[in-house]
């Protein structure tokens, strides 16, 4: 049986995430939305060999050329051609028995990361891949039921609220050990919890 002197205040605190979540970026995640026009990218089997390039170069009536100095090796080359061309060329070279790969070429933007001058100390954001799950979803319009020790959501008695949770909008919640509706924190773990759900973010703050 649970006994309230061990201090560890078990509740459950719904917490609606909302704008202090859902603006956090214009574009956190990866993109490929930007294709470069008339460009494809050919990954040759390792096995080929200068003849077969040639071959393939002649067959096709392209010109492969590597895609970096360091893809020779791995046999990446870059085809130009019109762009009218592409969908048809990348059908004809993935059929190919030389070509392992064949493929548009896109432009990916890297992940954006939040402007808080602390972001990079917080250990658990990272842990959790968390600018990652930001390309699927940002938290808008979810409820998300915390199981912990309390969390600092209120100014009450000697509770108070904490200032990286201003932002976020809270309902009932119920403090089961106390039998209360006042859910606040008495140890710091269930605030912690609650900060890496739906802190505000990207703000220029902490």
């Amino acid at each position: 049986m649970l006994q309230a002197k061990s201090r560890i205040f078990l509740f459950i605190l719904s917490i609606l995430i909302w704008q202090s979540v859902g603006p956090l970026f214009a574009d956190s995640g990866v993109s490929a939305a930007a294709r470069v026009p008339g460009e494809i990218l050919v990954d040759l089997r390792d096995s080929a060999t200068e003849d077969d390039v040639r071959e393939l170069q002649n067959r096709y009536g392209i010109e492969l050329r590597f895609n970096s100095p360091l893809s020779e090796r791995q046999r990446l080359y870059l085809v130009s051609l019109p762009d009218s061309r592409v969908s048809e060329m990348v059908s004809l070279l993935s059929s190919d028995p030389l070509v392992e790969a064949a493929e548009p070429e896109y432009l990916y933007t890297a992940f954006s990361l939040p402007n808080d001058p602390l972001y990079k100390y917080q250990w658990h954001m990272h842990q959790i891949n968390v600018a990652q799950a930001w390309r699927f979803s940002k938290g808008e319009g979810v409820t998300v039921a915390v199981i912990d020790t309390g969390v600092a959501y209120e100014n009450y008695q000697h509770f108070h609220r904490v200032e990286d949770l201003e932002g976020t909008r809270f309902v009932p919640g119920y403090n089961f050990v106390n039998n209360t509706t006042h859910a606040n924190d008495d140890h710091g773990h269930g605030t912690h919890v609650a900060g890496t759900i739906a802190q505000a973010t990207d703000n220029s703050d902490h």
